[in-house]
């Protein structure tokens, strides 16, 4: 299924952000790198190979920070 993300933060020095779908057979989804203090807003659709957990984790100088969100699956869409 598709499933439509969208990611924003108003932290200062996110360097990089990942998304990861666990029950993916490649788990990483998507992988951004940033300029120096961009805003951070994107918007992205994922393809899930089923019903699981979708972790953002985002890569400052000195940090990792991660939100995780379940995202059931079904048959003609899906949603949180």
């Amino acid at each position: 299924a598709n499933v439509p993300v969208t990611i924003s933060s108003n932290l200062e020095g996110i360097r990089s952000i990942a998304i990861v779908a666990e029950k993916n057979p490649i788990p990483l989804v998507g992988l951004f790198r940033l300029e120096n203090d961009a805003e951070v807003y994107l918007q992205a659709r994922l393809k899930l190979a089923s019903s699981s957990h979708v972790t953002v984790l985002a890569n400052t100088d000195d940090q990792i920070l991660s939100n995780r969100q379940y995202v059931k699956v079904t048959v003609g869409g899906c949603g949180p």
